[in-house]
């Protein structure tokens, strides 16, 4: 697929060489009958009809700028960030598909991140245009954000969205102001409010008497659930279809459909606590 032809393709006849091939299509698949044109050692050009079969044996070619990326939790997140190119050796850039049901010209990707630290994996999976198919993944770490330590009587500027953590009041994070204001985290001070309970993400808890990841909104009891009984969340549906896809057709379990009695799936837009969205999947009998 997509080379030229060269004299040794085509014949192992010594003293002739290729001079053309007419009706020759390098990027048509299958079979197709062509005329090549060799000249001989006489210098007298033969014709000669001669059947093809054109195959393209080359899958994409993913790279990534780094095999393994860090974010601070609470950060924008974008999966595809970190791919530097999917391409085909022949016909170049392959696009990205928001669709994970493709087989052919083009690329999705797979991840299943959840709202705390930890290291995820990420898959990219590519298609060429022949549905040639490539695998690769790369681990995305997700951190927990650092907290400044304060001495006694210090005056510190909180970050946007975040919070300082004073060694005078207990260890209790207090809510920081967007913009950089100092707070005075003076012991006995008349103006000082009470520590407010914050989120990692910066925000505070919608129900403060709940964890910050716990799903307050949505229908939670419509989504799968894992081996532990909690709910299976994505950051987009995209993400969240991506995984229900690969569960419906991934190659270790061809049963699954069949052991499940599942037929299809949808994504549920969910709520936590700590003011983010996320999604969950429901599959259908």
């Amino acid at each position: 697929y997509g080379s030229e032809l060269k004299t040794e393709d085509l014949t192992d006849q010594e003293g002739i060489t290729l001079k053309d091939v007419k009706e020759y299509d390098a990027k048509k698949i299958g079979e197709q009958k062509v005329i090549a044109v060799f000249i001989g050692s006489d210098e007298k050009e033969i014709e000669q009809e001669i059947t093809l079969e054109v195959k393209d044996t080359q899958a994409p070619e993913i790279t990534f700028k780094s095999e393994t990326v860090e974010i601070t939790l609470g950060d924008a997140i974008d999966t595809a960030a970190n791919i530097e190119s999917v391409k085909d050796p022949v016909d170049g850039d392959i696009v990205r598909s928001d669709d994970t049901t493709i087989t052919e010209n083009g690329y999705f990707v797979m991840a299943d991140i959840k709202s705390e630290a930890g290291e995820y994996t990420v898959n990219v999976v590519a298609y060429d245009l022949n549905g040639n198919k490539a695998e690769k993944s790369y681990q995305l770490i997700l951190k927990e954000k650092e907290q400044n330590q304060e001495g006694e009587n210090q005056s510190v500027a909180s970050n946007q969205g975040g919070y300082q953590e004073p060694a005078q009041n207990g260890g209790k994070p207090s809510a920081g102001s967007a913009g950089g204001n100092a707070g005075n985290s003076n012991v006995g001070s008349n103006n000082q409010h009470p520590a407010k309970k914050v989120c990692p993400n910066g925000n505070e808890p919608k129900n403060p008497d709940l964890p910050c990841d716990a799903i307050i909104s949505g229908h939670p009891e419509e989504c799968y659930r894992d081996a532990s009984g909690n709910v299976l969340t994505f950051p987009s549906s995209t993400a969240a279809a991506e995984w229900a896809h690969a569960q419906m057709m991934r190659d270790d379990d061809e049963n699954f459909q069949w052991k499940y009695g599942y037929t299809n799936f949808g994504t549920l837009p969910l709520g936590k606590n700590d003011g983010t969205q996320c999604h969950g999947v429901g599959f259908m009998k």
